[in-house]
Formats: C-alpha cells, sequence, structure tokens
C-alpha cells in the first residue's frame, strides 16, 4: 500500500482511510485514475472514474442528460 500511496501522489493514511472508508473517504475519480496508472491498469480501470466521466458528460449536454432520463425512466414502467 505504501508504494501505491506513492504512486498515487497521496500519504499512505490517507489512501488506507479512502480505502476503508473511513471518515465518509470515498476515492474521488483523479485518485482511482492515479492508483489505476500505478497499477499499470487503463485509466479508467475503477468504476468511480468512469461514473464521473459520465456525470460530467451529463452535467455539460442537456440533450443526453434528457434522453438519459427518458430512457431510464421508461425501463421502470
Amino acid at each position: 500500500m505504501s508504494a501505491l500511496a506513492r504512486e498515487a501522489e497521496v500519504t499512505q493514511p490517507y489512501l488506507s482511510r479512502v480505502l476503508r472508508q473511513k471518515n465518509y473517504k470515498t476515492p474521488s475519480a483523479d485518485l482511482a485514475r492515479r492508483c489505476a496508472i500505478a497499477l499499470d491498469l487503463p485509466e479508467d480501470y475503477f468504476p468511480e472514474y468512469r461514473l464521473n466521466f459520465i456525470v460530467e458528460q451529463l452535467r455539460g449536454d442537456a440533450e443526453l442528460r434528457d434522453k438519459l432520463y427518458r430512457r431510464l425512466k421508461g425501463s421502470r414502467t
């Protein structure tokens, strides 16, 4: 964990708290990306990164947001 923290440019205690979700710590998209890269994985390997990407796309595109909403709402009926 120490090596991963070094590679991801965070402290080992911080990374430990995030992994244990201590004090409501959750991985940010940036931390997820840095950890993936440090582990020699694709930068979008962790779902936190992908979720953030989707949210940012939805925030910037009202048409996409409305289309997805209608699709998801329709699937619940």
